[in-house]
């Protein structure tokens, strides 16, 4: 079975291995740099490894609008 596309590996919302399509897989420490995130990934069927890398998109508010604000 050939490797999946980065599409085909975003419809499985990265809950499977890549290489062998494994659900079988674990992640480890984040690493925060600049607006990106990303997770060293290990799939304990076949033993590939890559990393996650999820991008800074934009925030969402926590505090109701005027509470909790520095001014």
């Amino acid at each position: 079975m050939a490797r999946m596309t980065d599409e085909e590996y975003l419809q499985h919302t990265g809950t499977r291995c890549p290489y062998c399509r494994s659900d079988e897989i674990e992640g480890y420490e984040l690493n925060f740099k600049s607006g990106t995130i990303s997770q060293e990934i290990i799939c304990l069927n076949c033993d590939a490894r890559w990393y996650d890398v999820y991008r800074l998109t934009g925030y969402e508010e926590v505090t109701p609008k005027g509470e909790g604000r520095v001014p």
